[in-house]
């Protein structure tokens, strides 16, 4: 009997340059992957601070909230415009590092008077209430739009009260300064 020989035909094996060349490109896809895992974990991070920050602006909100009557809108005013309080949000991973709040609310060039149109040029927090404001908004309800001179801050007829609340806190993991702005309009509550 003879013996049965195998042939081979093409192909002898796995040349070590191939190995190697595989060998780089699996590593390549690892970096790839891990680099990916780290943004992913960085991008949750960035997202819990500012879910806290949301939910520390809606706590402020909800106090001038309880606050209002119908003649509230002015103690509201002349309480909180330009006031900052520190935050109080916590979690057991992560805090709203050195973090405040601020009240703002429109007002003419001084900060001090409560307007219905932005003054021109419109700069500072008064930004933040462009889109809203854009064409002037009424908020005595009187069907007439004033100037950004008439003061309202005394106005005992206010339906509304637009008010920015500027969240600014450190991020813990890159202390990096970071902002939220969070904006909304107070309507009188009917008892």
């Amino acid at each position: 009997m003879k013996p049965v020989q195998a042939q081979l035909t093409g192909s002898k094996g796995v040349s070590l340059l191939e190995t190697m060349i595989a060998g780089v490109v699996l590593a390549i896809g690892i970096c790839g992957v891990m680099t990916s895992l780290t943004s992913t974990r960085q991008y949750l991070d960035y997202d819990r601070e500012e879910n806290l920050a949301i939910n520390e602006a809606r706590l402020r909100l909800a106090q001038l909230e309880a606050l209002q009557s119908p003649t509230s809108f002015t103690t509201i005013f002349t309480t909180y415009n330009n006031v900052t309080n520190a935050l109080t949000t916590t979690d057991a991973n992560l805090t709203l590092y050195g973090g405040t709040a601020t009240f703002y609310f429109p007002t003419d060039t001084t900060g001090t008077k409560l307007v219905e149109t932005l003054p021109a040029p419109v700069s500072g927090t008064n930004l933040a209430f462009q889109g809203l404001m854009a064409n002037g908004l009424d908020l005595n309800g009187d069907g007439t739009i004033d100037g950004a001179t008439v003061d309202h801050s005394s106005d005992p007829k206010l339906l509304m009260l637009p008010v920015l609340i500027r969240v600014q806190w450190t991020s813990m993991k890159t202390q990096v300064q970071r902002n939220l702005d969070f904006l909304s309009i107070l309507y009188p509550r009917h008892q």
